[in-house]
């Protein structure tokens, strides 16, 4: 018994020593993102539901959605908080709400800033994280809120290097906004020099 109690007890002051001398907060990081905005998906959920749009597989293509380009910026806050700021801009066809479409596509620039909650800390190669935060977007002159919130999947690639999978659900909060899916796979390294501490 003393024996098992002296193992339990090394064990847990192994696990807590490491526990506190291992610290992998992320460096402050740049990412580039290719992404894709689906709006038909969003508005077909929005009449339905999620279970409808599977069972009726009626999922957007990628020929259906519209592609652009973010790049996000990333600091460590902890060893699994991360904050995220993300400027993306996109060509599309943006309907607001209880408007018709215009029927041609124009500029789009979305900036929102979140938290990205890790499941674990940026040692491991595979990492699945969840968002949340807020944003807001540009579309030709007019302005409008919206709130992201997604999962991914963090690949580390290297040292400090990694490769992000994410999908989020952008709700549009102000008139001038609309319900949409934003998918997105970036590549990013960290800036400027130095450890992490």
């Amino acid at each position: 018994m003393k024996k098992i109690l002296l193992l339990v007890f090394v064990s847990f002051s192994t696990i807590t020593t490491f526990c506190q001398t291992s610290f992998y907060k992320k460096k402050p990081t740049l990412s580039v993102n290719f992404m894709m905005n689906d709006f038909k998906t969003a508005e077909l959920v929005n009449k339905g539901s999620i279970g409808s749009v599977l069972k009726d597989k009626t999922w957007s293509k990628f020929s259906e959605m519209s592609p652009g380009l973010a790049i996000n910026y990333y600091q460590g806050l902890t060893n699994h908080i991360d904050f995220m700021g993300s400027l993306g801009a996109s060509i599309v066809d943006y309907t607001f709400k209880n408007r018709k479409s215009t029927g041609s596509d124009h500029f789009l620039l979305e900036a929102d800033a979140s938290i990205m909650a890790k499941l674990l800390s940026d040692q491991f190669i595979v990492n699945p994280f969840v968002t949340a935060g807020v944003g807001i977007s540009m579309y030709k002159v007019y302005w409008g809120a919206y709130v992201p919130a997604g999962f991914g999947i963090q690949f580390k690639l290297a040292e400090n290097t990694f490769l992000t999978t994410q999908a989020q659900y952008r709700t549009g909060v102000s008139e001038l906004s609309t319900n949409h899916f934003n998918y997105s796979l970036g590549f990013g390294t960290p800036i400027g020099g130095g450890k992490k501490k």
